[in-house]
Protein backbone atom coordinates (compact mmCIF):
# COMPACT_ATOMS: atom_id res chain seq x y z
CA UNK A 1 0.00 0.00 0.00
CA UNK A 2 1.10 3.62 -0.70
CA UNK A 3 1.42 6.79 1.71
CA UNK A 4 -0.12 9.83 0.01
CA UNK A 5 3.26 10.99 -0.37
CA UNK A 6 4.01 8.57 -2.64
CA UNK A 7 1.29 8.23 -4.73
CA UNK A 8 1.02 12.42 -5.19
CA UNK A 9 4.76 11.62 -6.76
CA UNK A 10 4.02 8.84 -8.66
CA UNK A 11 0.89 11.21 -9.82
CA UNK A 12 3.15 14.28 -10.67
CA UNK A 13 5.46 11.60 -12.77
CA UNK A 14 2.56 10.69 -14.74
CA UNK A 15 1.45 13.71 -15.79
CA UNK A 16 5.40 14.95 -16.65
CA UNK A 17 5.43 11.63 -18.68
CA UNK A 18 1.90 12.60 -20.76
CA UNK A 19 3.80 16.56 -21.05
CA UNK A 20 6.72 14.68 -22.47
CA UNK A 21 4.99 12.29 -24.86
CA UNK A 22 2.28 15.47 -25.99
CA UNK A 23 5.45 17.64 -26.56
CA UNK A 24 7.21 14.87 -28.63
CA UNK A 25 4.35 14.21 -31.03
CA UNK A 26 3.89 18.19 -31.66
CA UNK A 27 7.49 18.21 -32.57
CA UNK A 28 7.14 15.58 -34.91
CA UNK A 29 4.12 17.44 -36.30
CA UNK A 30 6.69 20.38 -37.10
CA UNK A 31 5.07 22.38 -34.32
CA UNK A 32 7.30 23.43 -32.51
CA UNK A 33 9.25 27.16 -32.31
CA UNK A 34 12.82 27.67 -32.58
CA UNK A 35 14.62 28.77 -29.95
CA UNK A 36 15.75 32.35 -30.92
CA UNK A 37 12.22 32.90 -31.75
CA UNK A 38 11.05 31.73 -28.45
CA UNK A 39 13.49 33.80 -26.52
CA UNK A 40 12.25 37.40 -28.64
CA UNK A 41 8.60 36.04 -27.81
CA UNK A 42 9.20 35.73 -23.82
CA UNK A 43 11.69 39.30 -23.91
CA UNK A 44 8.54 40.76 -25.70
CA UNK A 45 6.42 39.48 -22.74
CA UNK A 46 8.53 40.87 -19.94
CA UNK A 47 9.12 43.84 -21.75
CA UNK A 48 12.79 43.61 -22.19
Amino acid sequence: MLDVDEYEAMLEQIEMLQDIQISSAQLERGNGVEHDAAKEDVLKRVGK
